[in-house]
């Protein structure tokens, strides 16, 4: 499993060492606004699946499976939304019509679900499902790691607990079953999520 780590940890270094820095929308152009939004945009999620990443391979080397396979879950989410940004952008190419595309750009850039800002969020599972379209299993592999994350089986008992029969007793610790199980689907779906991006 060690070698999943540091595959992980290394696709982490190459993503921090090209972390963009700035975005100077003259530079793109005087006149249209929205390539310099699509970037930013891109942009802010280059830096929040490197920072989810590198805190993921952290916890991965501590056993903290939990936090971990959330820190994955979240990565991919950014990468399934750059994703969908990206297709978005090659239909408004193909198409020569830039239509809604305004209204999608700031939805992701300033939508809430929580009325934080007068545009709505478009639902994680968009972009998700936006990937899946060509990487059959994708959403598979996100639900399974929505088991990890919420408060289900995976995410709580067998993490944390292990059933001694011997002893009619449930002893509880990190990882106390010692399966490898959810590290290796979570290391490889974040080496996935790295590699895509």
């Amino acid at each position: 499993m060690t070698t999943l780590l540091e595959e992980a940890t290394s696709l982490v270094e190459i993503l921090t060492a090209s972390l963009p820095t700035v975005v100077d929308p003259a530079s793109i152009s005087l006149q249209a606004k929205i390539p310099a939004k699509a970037l930013c945009y891109r942009e802010a999620m280059i830096w929040r699946t490197e920072e989810l990443s590198g805190s993921a391979c952290r916890h991965y080397a501590s056993d903290e499976l939990a936090t971990a396979i959330t820190l994955t879950r979240a990565a991919i989410e950014g990468m399934a939304a750059t994703w969908y940004l990206k297709t978005s952008v090659e239909k408004v190419v193909k198409s020569r019509s830039v239509g809604a595309f305004d209204d999608q750009i700031m939805r992701l850039l300033l939508g809430s679900k929580n009325d934080v800002s007068a545009l709505e969020a478009i639902n994680v599972l968009k972009f998700i499902d936006s990937v899946d379209k060509e990487i059959t299993g994708f959403r598979g592999t996100y639900e399974s790691l929505c088991e990890y994350s919420h408060p289900n089986w995976s995410g709580t008992s067998l993490l944390f607990s292990r059933i001694d029969h011997e002893q009619v007793l449930t002893e509880f610790g990190r990882n106390k079953r010692n399966s490898e199980g959810p590290r290796s689907l979570g290391l490889q779906a974040l080496i996935g999520t790295l590699t895509m991006y």
